[in-house]
């Protein structure tokens, strides 16, 4: 859905200009572009979470590189 689409576009815009201030270091000061790379844990259903045979699994998302000129 289109707000699902532009919430997900700040997040990671947000998550892309926190990156850099909390790393400014990287690059020598002068980061070019940024990618943010999600993990996700989906834990077992709460009716096994006594299952020792039940696992989390854990998916990875990578997103596009962001300019830095951009995020500033």
């Amino acid at each position: 859905m289109p707000y699902e689409k532009r919430s997900r576009e700040d997040a990671v815009r947000f998550l892309s200009r926190y990156s850099m201030t909390q790393m400014p270091q990287a690059c020598g000061g002068d980061p070019r572009s940024i990618q943010i790379r999600m993990y996700v844990r989906e834990l077992p259903p709460w009716s096994k979470r006594d299952d020792p045979s039940a696992k989390d699994r854990i998916s990875v998302q990578d997103f596009d590189w962001q300019k830095a000129g951009d995020l500033r």
